[in-house]
């Protein structure tokens, strides 16, 4: 039985665009900043939603982690990279602790 490669070491994960049919060329690994546009709302006015991919699941999907822990599973055409400003706000928005982790 052969041993999974570690996700870092994993090649590169193409993206399907279902709604062109065609396929997007736009890769995620852990750590990447990304903005879920499908958490975007119009009515109340609420931007999309920027988190970290905390684990490639598949060809599909990724599980994202906002800057507070919580996680949230999401079809990765549902995706867009995130702007050098939501990535400053994303790291100003993480709690940092001093000192040992309890």
């Amino acid at each position: 039985m052969a041993t999974p490669m570690p996700e870092e070491a994993q090649p590169p994960q193409r993206v399907a665009d279902h709604h062109s049919g065609s396929q997007n060329t736009a890769t995620y690994r852990r750590g990447d900043y990304v903005s879920d546009e499908s958490t975007r709302k119009e009515r109340p006015p609420e931007p999309a939603w920027v988190g970290r991919v905390q684990t490639v699941i598949d060809d599909e999907w990724v599980r994202l982690v906002n800057p507070h822990g919580a996680e949230w599973i999401t079809r990765k055409t549902n995706l867009r990279e995130a702007g050098a400003a939501q990535r400053a706000a994303y790291d100003a928005a993480v709690p940092h602790r001093v000192g040992p982790r309890p």
